[in-house]
């Protein structure tokens, strides 16, 4: 069973009263518990840390340029990229020609991005924006849909853009 963020708080509440019966704790809120209840793509990091990448017979754990093709088609929750990458332990730098191609099933999607270039963003092969992206890691929403959808998602980089993550709403 899935707990949703105020299942979650409101357990913690009596745990903390139990803890220190002097401590007031502030009253509860009448907001709405918005967590999504439909199945959705579980949140997926893009450093080889956590996916391990094999290029050219490279073995996973090594920071290294190279180049990638898609597949024909991908399985459920997963990615693939297209281009010339760099990888790093907990991130992917956009080369040449890069693209990265995600398979999800959620209304929402986020990425996190970081250093600098823009990002063109296509759902099913339509381009839906472009996002400039320069700095530290940020947050970015690349999909925000009116219901879950099970569908793929498209962000072709320029050179310097950093992939770090993706979460899901």
């Amino acid at each position: 069973m899935r707990l949703g963020p105020y299942a979650v708080i409101a357990g913690a509440g009596r745990l903390l009263s139990e803890a220190d019966p002097t401590r007031t704790l502030p009253a509860a809120t009448d907001l709405p518990d918005t967590t999504p209840t439909e199945e959705q793509t579980p949140e997926i990091y893009l450093g080889y840390r956590y996916a391990p990448l094999r290029v050219s017979g490279s073995e996973p754990g090594q920071e290294r340029s190279g180049a990638y093709k898609l597949p024909p088609s991908l399985e459920p929750d997963t990615f693939a990229l297209a281009g010339s990458w760099t990888t790093a332990p907990e991130y992917l730098t956009a080369g040449t020609d890069a693209k990265l191609a995600l398979d999800f099933h959620a209304r929402d999607v986020h990425v996190v991005l970081g250093g600098s270039g823009t990002v063109t963003v296509r759902l099913d092969g339509k381009q839906t924006t472009t996002l400039p992206v320069s700095g530290v890691p940020k947050l970015y929403t690349v999909v925000n849909a009116a219901a879950s959808q099970h569908t793929v998602l498209t962000l072709s980089m320029s050179p310097g853009v950093q992939a770090y993550s993706f979460t899901f709403g």
